[in-house]
């Protein structure tokens, strides 16, 4: 059984990213989306890290991957946040993950969609970039991307 198809009937708890600011002055300030690195996704019992991967257009994920705190002096600053309210998903916490599809791009895992009930939380490797929607929007599907079923 896969990693991603073992998360079908767990809970979301809380999500966490590595969220890149500029430099510690801007630490606590809003920030955008694309400056979420890595998300973590905790469920009852695990922890997945989902990721860019090295070719720049698919995702990856594991487990138990802890984010990091990383100072990179002048080029700025990462630090780890809850991101649960941030992307709008407390409304997601507590439910159960009913469906799992994968996001493709061609053949490549672009990202994943997880179900919960009549809602829908993705993923999503956007140019290089971790996004999350809470459905797969439109101008995305129109480029190409399409929903297909895990194993």
């Amino acid at each position: 059984m896969s990693l991603i198809s073992k998360l079908i009937g767990k809970e979301i708890t809380k999500i966490c990213g590595e969220v890149f600011f500029e430099s510690i002055e801007f630490i606590g300030e809003n920030f955008k989306d694309i400056d979420i690195l890595r998300f973590n996704i905790f469920f009852n019992d695990l922890n997945i890290t989902f990721e860019v991967d090295s070719t720049g257009e698919g995702i990856v994920l594991s487990q138990d991957k802890p984010l990091k705190n990383v100072d990179m002096e002048e080029y700025g600053i990462i630090r780890i946040r809850d991101l649960t309210n941030f992307l709008n998903l407390k409304d997601f916490k507590s439910l159960k993950v009913t469906n799992i599809f994968y996001v493709m791009y061609k053949s490549i895992t672009a990202g994943y969609a997880f179900v919960f009930d009549d809602e829908m939380f993705v993923i999503l490797n956007w140019g290089d970039q971790l996004l999350c929607f809470n459905n797969l929007p439109d101008y995305i599907s129109n480029d190409g991307y399409t929903l297909s079923n895990i194993d």
